[in-house]
């Protein structure tokens, strides 16, 4: 039974965050409040111990796990900020159309960004269909649209992923609500959430949030300095490019970051996240941890106004952007790779040559190693107690020499020692055809 003085409470907290200035002080006890408040109800609170829940693996990212979803709710500016603009659209929408089809996929166990507003406003001309990949949170939101008493707002509660799943034929949506990120859309299965469903979106329709958009700069010391150098925006998720990525068309999860003049070896590269949920209502540097600033190591003394830095959205288990730093002011070449004898740094063979061929491979470059640079790689290997796997692990992932010996030399300390490397060099330049 609903507890009337429970009720007029929730929407007392959902009025404040839905009409009030976002303020991450002000409006933190709200949104504890609200939180709390839905956790009992549906029975998947924000305080369970997060080692008790797992997270959903799918082929296009992790979907994270109910708790992990609950505690979302707990970043102020991040749940006011989309609540306001999801109010906002739908605004907007009912004043010119006499009904609306909403979408929300990834709801996780509460439905933060819709439900509360469905709760607080009767009778509106609006259907939604609810997507989650977990049955925990289908069930959970299940028992919140019934103590809410807002079932006449439910066309549909659908356990399934999102980047696959179909609506039945010919229907489309107002609006699609999908908030599956992290920082710099790492990991999450945001990308293709949205690609997959924008197919699903009315003509006159939109995407929430409608811009994700990530920049690059030069840093000096913190993110924010006046010093820095802008590189600009290199990757936008929005209508546009979720059309083109779900026809296949993936030139925009590539390209390339231009080295801007002013550059000096004291300055490393840095990327924001920026969100506009709905147009004036954003988040931006440091407002929640979908902003968090990264900065990432490279070979400061390579980079050089006019150089280029190489990006690509891979998408293993847990996608993200791979940046590939330039290696010396010559382009890298089938032409110009170093033989096996070129030393590291520490001074082992075929190192840097395994190296380079594997960036030119990242590069989409169809090069192949020949027999005795493989006899050379399972050489390594051996010496140095590592599978394969392990090896093509870390050649692929770091992003320098350097990272990938300091790698290897964690793996196997005796990389450090001189007489360990000369013996292992005696039989890397042995290996022609048999593997010693």
């Amino acid at each position: 039974m609903r507890d009337l003085a429970d009720l007029q409470r929730f929407k007392y907290l959902v009025d404040t965050l839905l009409t009030s200035t976002p303020d991450l002080v002000l409006m933190q006890p709200f949104t504890n409040e609200l939180t709390a408040y839905l956790g009992n109800i549906c029975g998947i609170s924000a305080e369970f111990d997060l080692n008790d829940w797992q997270h959903a693996k799918t082929a296009n990212g992790v979907a994270i796990s109910p708790v992990s979803a609950a505690k979302c709710s707990l970043e102020t500016l991040r749940s006011q900020i989309f609540m306001q603009g999801v109010q906002a659209a739908i605004t907007d929408k009912l004043a010119s159309k006499p009904s609306i089809h909403i979408l929300y996929a990834g709801t996780g166990p509460y439905g933060t960004l819709l439900l509360p507003y469905l709760a607080c406003h009767a009778n509106l001309p609006i259907k939604v269909t609810l997507l989650d990949i977990h049955p925990e949170n289908i069930a959970a939101v299940e028992k919140l649209i019934h103590h809410f008493g807002i079932e006449n707002y439910i066309e549909a509660l659908v356990c399934d992923d999102a980047t696959s799943w179909q609506p039945e034929l010919g229907k489309q949506f107002d609006l699609i609500i999908s908030e599956t990120m992290t920082a710099l859309l790492k990991n999450e299965p945001q990308v293709w959430i949205f690609a997959h469903l924008v197919q699903f979106l009315a003509p006159d329709g939109c995407l929430i949030p409608e811009v994700i958009s990530l920049k690059a700069q030069f840093l000096l010391k913190q993110i924010d300095d006046d010093d820095n150098l802008a590189a600009g925006e290199f990757f936008r998720l929005d209508q546009h490019s979720a059309l083109s990525i779900q026809r296949k068309d993936l030139d925009c999860l590539q390209g390339h970051i231009n080295v801007p003049a002013g550059i000096t070896p004291k300055h490393k590269l840095g990327l924001t996240t920026d969100i506009q949920v709905y147009k004036q209502h954003t988040l931006t540097l440091r407002q929640c941890s979908l902003n968090l600033p990264f900065t990432l190591p490279q070979p400061k003394d390579l980079l050089e106004a006019g150089a280029q830095i190489r990006f690509a959205y891979e998408t293993p288990a847990q996608p993200e952007f791979v940046f590939y730093f330039p290696q010396g002011q010559q382009p890298l070449s089938k032409a110009n790779i170093v033989p096996s004898e070129s030393p590291s740094p520490s001074g082992l063979f075929h190192l840097s040559r395994a190296f380079q061929q594997a960036r030119l491979q990242k590069y989409g470059d169809k090069i192949q190693p020949n027999d005795t640079d493989r006899l050379r790689e399972q050489v390594l290997c051996n010496a140095l107690g590592l599978t394969l796997h392990q090896w093509y692990e870390h050649l692929f992932t770091c992003d320098s020499l350097e990272e990938l010996e300091q790698c290897l030399q964690i793996l196997n300390p005796k990389l450090h020692g001189p007489d360990f490397v000369q013996n292992l060099n005696s039989k890397l330049l042995s290996s022609h055809s048999d593997i010693s």
